[in-house]
């Protein structure tokens, strides 16, 4: 890494930054529990003092908005009690936390990803192209569980109908039982 320097950047400059990035601290900013925080969670940090108290009014609301959803999502979708706060919230899936953030931010700006600087674009980052490549996984995905679907209905039709038998074989041999014994209820 130390030989792909840009010809702008001085040595010493660069050493020091080839130092930093290969640290912990430089490698994602990992939270506590070890996971990269997510795009909520990144606009939390970079907006806040070191008192965890947001820079002005207007990251304040942002942050009761981010807030306010969280929890709306926790109640509807979970047992616990409405005590919690957002910040217990564990947010299930990345599209849950893209949904969330595009709630609050507004739709991204063509070719840019919120809170994700110039590299990161729309296609790398959700990984979908088009409306028409999510469409045909969609699509796709339905397709195989139809098809899942109709393979479990008719091995439950094949359960019920060997069920069935069975259970009329138990029946008849109840009945023949049955038979036998007043038989030989009546030889005594």
């Amino acid at each position: 890494m130390l030989m792909h320097k840009p010809p702008f950047v001085f040595d010493a400059d660069w050493k020091w930054l080839v130092h930093f990035w290969s640290s912990e601290k430089a490698r994602g900013q990992l939270r506590e529990d070890g996971i990269q925080p997510n795009r909520i969670e990144m606009f939390k940090l970079t907006i806040t003092c070191k008192n965890r108290t947001p820079i002005d009014e207007l990251s304040h609301e942002i942050m009761a908005k981010f807030d306010e959803l969280l929890v709306a999502h926790m109640q509807s979708h979970t047992k616990e009690s409405s005590t919690s706060t957002p910040s217990t919230v564990v947010l299930s899936t990345p599209l849950l936390v893209n949904d969330i953030y595009t709630q609050v931010m507004g739709p991204e700006r063509h070719g840019r990803v919120h809170g994700l600087g110039f590299g990161p674009t729309p296609k790398s980052f959700f990984r979908a192209t088009s409306r028409r490549e999510t469409n045909a996984t969609l699509a796709s995905k339905l397709k195989d569980t139809q098809a899942k679907l109709m393979h479990f209905k008719q091995r439950h039709q094949e359960h019920e109908k060997k069920y069935a038998k069975e259970i009329q074989q138990q029946q008849e041999q109840m009945e023949l039982m049955q038979q036998y014994m007043q038989q030989m209820q009546q030889m005594m």
